[in-house]
């Protein structure tokens, strides 16, 4: 192994463990030296990979799209099944991530947002970069489903897509709120019982 391959290597612990204890604790009360302890790296080695607290944050939050990204084009960019069914089962994943972790943590996105929006641009715009991502890919899922007549095709499916992603933030706070899977169930049976009928 090279030395940039080492250095690589110790560079992704970082951001995974960072992403890990932001996800538990927040941004804002995820310490430097928190992160380097679980990591096991040297405390004097941070700055020999980022330049800041804020930089490592956004390259955490980077990677962390893209690991959201594949995840996303397993379940909603899926050819070998009906649009509908992906979406359902995207959900259904989703749901089954959400009650493994007992309700704690939502979704990252969400977090973040909710933590940063106000405070720092730079997170703001990255958080509605991983939003969009998301949402964009559901709208283009909710077309297919339209053209194969499987959902109401008199909706626009980029506003259809906004609000069903807006609406699940909002059954994940209060999924984290209430400590219970409710408000998601609650989400399901409306998005595909009344939503998303023909």
């Amino acid at each position: 192994m090279t030395k940039q391959d080492t250095k690589q290597e110790t560079k992704q612990a970082l951001l995974d463990m960072g992403l890990k204890l932001i996800f538990r604790h927040g941004y804002n009360h995820t310490g430097l030296n928190e992160i380097l302890e679980a990591a096991n790296i040297p405390k004097g080695s941070f700055y020999y990979y980022f330049s800041s607290k804020e930089d490592f944050g956004l390259q955490a939050l980077d990677r962390f799209i893209e690991r959201n990204r594949a995840r996303i084009a397993a379940n909603l960019e899926d050819q070998t099944v009906d649009p509908l069914t992906r979406i359902h089962r995207y959900f259904d994943w989703y749901a089954s991530y959400l009650e493994s972790l007992e309700y704690s943590q939502g979704c990252l996105l969400g977090n973040l947002g909710q933590e940063l929006a106000d405070q720092n641009d730079a997170f703001r715009l990255k958080v509605d970069e991983g939003m969009t991502l998301v949402a964009d890919t559901l709208a283009n899922c909710l077309r297919a489903a339209q053209e194969a007549g499987q959902i109401n095709s008199a909706l626009d499916a980029d506003e259809l897509s906004a609000f069903i992603y807006n609406s699940w933030q909002g059954a994940m706070l209060r999924m984290k709120v209430t400590k219970s899977m409710t408000p998601i169930w609650t989400f399901k049976t409306m998005l595909f019982d009344v939503i998303l009928k023909p």
